[in-house]
């Protein structure tokens, strides 16, 4: 049996989506669509058509380029921010409106503190702790054997 391929206005609908469009422009877009049509009708057959797994499959498949280019790596932001806790720690010269060396010294604290945060984060440092404080009343029955306690 031969799979079923997408019809010209699934594959326009999914370029749509990829190009980046909500599903109801997209759909719009793909599809002839009455000035008369009520918007939630676009809505949920936009949102059936999406639901397809051929349609999401082929968005998915349009997709993995550009993720690909653009995809952020956790070790490439985790470097980033070491880097950034090395600047801002980094000691420099204040420089005047002439351009001449002022004697001061300045560093970027800030900076180098929101990126120690970061990375604490992630390396679940940093835990919300919350007190929680439970009321129960226990009833505790001893037998003759537990007296003794």
């Amino acid at each position: 049996m031969a799979a079923k391929k997408l019809t010209a206005q699934q594959e326009q609908f999914c370029l749509n989506i990829v190009s980046g469009m909500n599903q109801a422009d997209a759909y719009r877009n793909s599809y002839k669509v009455q000035s008369t049509t009520k918007n939630e009708t676009i809505q949920a057959n936009a949102s059936r058509l999406m639901a397809d797994s051929m349609v999401a499959a082929r968005v998915a498949e349009l997709r993995q380029p550009i993720i690909s280019k653009v995809q952020l790596t956790r070790e490439w932001v985790l470097e980033q921010l070491i880097e950034i806790v090395e600047m801002g720690k980094a000691i420099e010269p204040v420089i005047g409106k002439d351009g001449e060396h002022t004697g001061d010294l300045k560093q970027n604290l800030a900076a180098a503190n929101k990126a120690l945060e970061l990375l604490g984060k992630e390396q679940g440092m940093f835990v919300d702790k919350s007190k929680v404080e439970v009321a129960s009343s226990v009833t505790l029955t001893l037998s003759n054997d537990d007296a003794s306690i």
